[in-house]
């Protein structure tokens, strides 16, 4: 559905760019596993899974402070739907 004052043509151009946008984000992505790949293949060294599990909570929990920091309408119902949702996936 167009938003109001929105044209087929703008609704259109954003969603091209918007899969653009996640299609580079996704060849960027691959394009770091396959050098990570072949560099563990190459060396046999590799990042414990718990080292990046704390890393990506790092970057979770900074994120969610940030977002209580800016809150604004619904934004401060992320964090916590973000929190309840790992809090769920722990074992």
């Amino acid at each position: 559905m167009l938003k109001q004052s929105e044209t087929l043509t703008d609704f259109v151009d954003t969603a091209a760019r918007s899969a653009i946008a996640i299609r580079r984000v996704q060849t960027e992505f691959h394009a770091r596993a396959q050098a990570a790949s072949q560099a563990y293949r190459e060396s046999g060294l590799s990042v414990p899974g718990a080292v990046v599990l704390d890393r990506l909570q790092s970057k979770l929990d900074a994120k969610c402070k940030e977002l209580r920091l800016n809150e604004m309408g619904t934004s401060s119902q992320i964090p916590q739907r973000i929190q309840r949702a790992a809090a769920s996936s722990s074992p």
